[in-house]
This record gives structure tokens, sequence and C-alpha cells, in this order.
């Protein structure tokens, strides 16, 4: 399609991108609701895209209504409770782990230099850090950690409060409150907009699946390395690990530092090595295999791009920015292109 000179059609799409970064900033001033909104669509997603796949199993086995149901019970109530099982078992070792830390008198970060210093090279291990300078670096690690368990009581609250009426407006009423929606839009515009809707919805489906395989697979090799290592927590650890490394570039990163600082501090210094050799191991899988075969193909955005944006939303808003720009570009293109073909339609059909 040629691009338009019709000053109609470049008006309204300038309009419509106004209203989009409005409403985008608007929910980015109100930082953890936006999460909270963005964690429930996804949720949402994934468990249409569960039901779909659970629905075409059992058309294909000829299942009842009865049966179907009482199965889906039934591998419910089995994953929550061994999910349950394996998590609060973990967790009640990462939590004797850490008071074993918290009881000890010596900074930790001076610590962790102790005990690695026989290993290091002997340049490094040459250089002596000041206790002033090993402190502070333990202050700053321990405001980053404050500021997180500050900010994590409120943002559970909002995921408490609004991704179950996030559920029940989409399951319950979200037939009615679709077809609401697009009877409000004029009629010569029901058509586009019914398809950019679509294409929205599917975009961020492939998004958030691609992610959360991501995650998974990335998170199920942390946890099965630091239990071949003996790291204590270590499903709780490989699980943050996957979830954190969400985030591009940055994540994986914060992400290492959990297992290494639990490994440090309550295991032998080599114990550290099969730690960095697991997280070595699932980055290589990521970047080398998930990221070019499966989340590029799925996202169907240029490599390039997808930095770019990245570097943008990690200047504007941090690891929220770098978490979000990919969607968020898919939302505005897809919108935008979709409105700027019925607009040339409308206005300039010579170019259509």
């Amino acid at each position: 399609m040629e691009l338009t000179t019709h000053p109609t059609v470049w008006r309204t799409l300038a309009s419509l991108a106004a209203v989009l970064t409005v409403g985008l900033l608007a929910l980015m001033y109100f930082k953890w609701i936006f999460l909270a909104l963005v964690l429930g669509v996804a949720l949402i997603l994934l468990a249409e895209r569960a039901a779909e796949k659970y629905r075409d199993q059992a058309t294909r086995y000829g299942l009842s209504p009865h049966t179907r149901w009482v199965y889906a019970t039934a591998i419910v109530l089995f994953w929550g409770i061994a999910s349950y099982a394996m998590l609060s078992t973990s967790v009640d070792d990462l939590g004797f782990a850490m008071q074993s830390i918290a009881g000890r008198d010596e900074p930790m970060v001076a610590t962790y230099v102790e005990r690695l210093r026989p290993y290091m090279p002997n340049l490094l291990a040459e250089e002596r850090l000041t206790d002033e300078q090993i402190l502070e670096v333990q202050r700053s690690g321990l405001r980053t950690v404050t500021r997180f368990l500050g900010d994590l009581p409120g943002f559970l609250a909002n995921c408490f409060l609004i991704i179950p009426l996030m559920f029940y407006v989409y399951f319950g009423k979200g037939q009615e409150l679709a077809e609401g929606i697009v009877e409000a839009v004029p009629s010569r515009f029901r058509g586009s907009f019914t398809r950019a809707s679509r294409t929205v919805g599917s975009n961020l489906r492939s998004f958030f699946e691609a992610k959360f395989a991501e995650s998974a697979v990335v998170g199920g090799i942390c946890a099965l390395g630091f239990y071949a290592a003996g790291t204590k927590g270590a499903l709780a650890l490989g699980l943050v690990a996957g979830l954190l490394n969400i985030v591009p570039y940055l994540g994986p990163i914060i992400g290492a530092i959990p297992p290494l600082w639990i490994t440090l501090a309550v295991d032998e210094p080599h114990v550290v090595l099969y730690v960095l050799l697991t997280i070595v191991v699932a980055q290589m899988v990521d970047n080398f295999y998930l990221i070019p075969f499966m989340i590029s193909d799925r996202i169907k955005v240029n490599p390039l791009l997808n930095i770019i944006l990245i570097l943008i939303g990690a200047k504007l808003y941090g690891a929220v920015g770098m978490l979000f720009a990919i969607p968020i570009y898919l939302v505005y293109k897809t919108v935008l292109r979709d409105s700027y073909r019925e607009l040339v339609r409308l206005h300039d059909p010579s170019r259509a």
C-alpha cells in the first residue's frame, strides 16, 4: 500500500497515537496497578489457551461434559498439591539457610571476599577492598532488597483485588462486554476494529506464551543444576531465576545473585562453580536456542528492533520498561497499522 498524503488520515493517526500514549503514561504512573493488570492479562491468555488445549484433547477422546469436569478438577488439584509440597520444602530449606546467614556478626561481603580469595587469580587476590567499600556494597544491596520488599505487599494486594475480578469479567461477562464494545464502535469501523482486536490478542498471547515457556525452561535448568550442586532451596531459587529471566538482559543477572549468595554463605566455595556453570548453561540454552528459534518466531519482531525497543524501555522505565517494551510496541503497531488502512480506504481510496 502506498503512503497517502491526505491530511485527515495523518491527523487522525496522530490523535490516536496521542490517546494511546496518554493512556500508557497514566497506567505507568500507577506502576504496581499496571503490573497487576498486565499479569492478569497474561494469566487470562494462558488460561484460555490451556482450556482450549484441554477441550481439544477431551473432544479427541470423546469425553462427556461430566468426565471433562472431573478430569480437569483432578489435574488442577494434583498439580496444585504437588507444587505446594515441593515449594514448601524448598522454601523451608531456604529459610534455614537465611537464618544461618542472619545469625552471623561479620559483614557478609567481607566474608565472601575472604572465602573466595584462595580461588581468585593472583592479580585479583592481591587487590584489597577497604572495609568502607565492602560495607557500601552491602548497604547498597540491602537498600535494594528493602525497597523491593517494601513494594511487594502493595503489589500482591493489587493482584489479589484486580486479577480475580479480571477473570470473572473475562470468562463470565466477556462475550457480553465484547459485544457491547463492538456495538459502540461506528458501523463503518467495526470490521477494522474487530480485526485489530483479534490481532492484538493473538500477538499478546503469542508473546506471553513464548515468555512463559522461556521462563519455564530456564527455571527448570537452574532448579536441576542447583539441586545437583546441593544448593539450599534449589527449587525456589530456580523458580526465582526463571521468573526474573523474563526481564531482558538485567533479569538473568539479578536471578543469579540469590543462589550465589546462599551458596557462598553456607557451602564450600568450590560449590559456587557448579552454580555458575548451571547459570551459564541456562543462559546459553536461552540465548542460542530459545530466543532465536522460539521467541523470535512467535512475536515476529526484527532482532535489531527488539534490542532498540528494550534499550528505550530501560531508559524510560527501568526493568518494567524492558519487560513491556515489546508488547507495547505490538499494540501500537497493530492499532496504528489497521487504523491507517481503514482511514486510507475511507479518505483516499486510490491509495488503498
